[in-house]
């Protein structure tokens, strides 16, 4: 669109979305995953803490935090286990879409034909080979954003 091109060292989230945006394409060419992965992160209630130093700082007072403190964990990260892939996902293959619910129940449905997802396909024979297909493709997304997640994208 702007027309530059970009040669990154490690992989780019995002597509380029210019023919959604132009009207050319109406749908996205490649699947798409979404994933609610239950962990939480590290609280900075940065609004307390930059209010707390400002009455000090007005007041001439020593500061009410341990400056280390306030950068606690800033370089360390998590590491997650790539075989322990915990949370809801989904992965949307127009017009299937896969359900993957806490890695123990898959859910499939046609969403033209399906669009409120009320009849799972997941048990129907037909569907078995589009199953497996799309439920590898939806575990190999998710090990890629685990291996993210972890930092190897930029080793």
């Amino acid at each position: 669109m702007a027309g530059v091109e970009l040669k990154a060292p490690h992989p780019l989230d995002g597509i380029d979305a210019s023919r959604l945006l132009d009207g050319s394409d109406a749908h996205r060419s490649k699947p798409m995953g979404f994933w609610h992965h239950f962990q939480s992160g590290q609280s900075t209630w940065s609004d307390r803490i930059q209010k707390a130093i400002m009455e000090k700082q007005l007041a001439g007072d020593p500061l009410p935090h341990d400056p280390p403190r306030i950068q606690k964990d800033v370089d360390e990260f998590p590491q997650f286990p790539e075989e322990t892939a915990t949370g809801h996902a989904a992965w949307n293959d127009w017009p299937w879409k896969l359900h993957r619910i806490n890695g123990k129940k898959f859910e499939l449905y046609n969403l033209i034909e399906d669009p409120m997802e009320k009849h799972d396909l997941s048990q129907d024979p037909q569907q078995a080979a589009r199953l497996a297909q799309m439920r590898q493709e939806l575990e190999g997304w998710m090990r890629s954003v685990i291996r993210s997640l972890n930092g190897k994208d930029y080793q």
